[in-house]
């Protein structure tokens, strides 16, 4: 199994859900909040009310809880006047290696996969993390997954950022 980081978005006020439990967010405002490593910071926060546990937690960018099972960090806190605030929160999660569909996938780049020589597209994915920028690739023969990056794509994102199209042949 390979993994997928996963968001999930609760707005002030209403109820999301975390690992299929149920999380309401609620009260916005500054405060001090629980860092992982046990230290304590100040800033934009957000209670976080765990409905099946009967647990609230004040988080805030840098927190992470335990929920269902999957740890989540928060990674933003929007506060409004108004109490329509949100909050967002990433977790990694089990994700099956599976080859990507033909549809699913934009070939305005494409090349043979590196490792079963398969044809690939754009999965719609672009990354800065490799010092430059890539593209996400997907096969369709097999489940591998690589970055790309060439002359052709840095031009044309430097002449304006492509639309991810699925579907379209090239």
């Amino acid at each position: 199994m390979s993994t997928k980081v996963v968001t999930e978005r609760i707005d002030e006020g209403a109820v999301g859900s975390l690992s299929g439990e149920p999380v309401a967010a609620a009260n916005g405002c500054l405060a001090e909040f629980d860092l992982p490593d046990g230290s304590v910071s100040t800033g934009p926060s957000m209670l976080l009310c765990l409905l099946s546990g009967e647990e609230d937690r004040r988080v805030g960018v840098g927190s992470a809880l335990e929920v269902g099972g999957t740890l989540w960090t928060v990674a933003t806190i929007q506060l409004a006047e108004e109490g329509t605030g949100h909050v967002e929160l990433n977790a990694t999660v089990r994700a099956p290696k599976v080859r990507a569909k033909p549809e699913d996938l934009d070939f305005l780049f494409r090349r043979s996969c590196g490792r079963c020589g398969g044809k690939t597209g754009w999965d719609g994915f672009t990354s800065n993390e490799m010092g430059k920028l890539c593209v996400g690739m997907a096969c369709i023969q097999c489940p591998a997954k690589e970055w790309l990056t060439n002359g052709r794509i840095q031009r044309m994102f430097f002449e304006g950022t492509p639309t991810f199209t699925p579907g379209r042949t090239g």
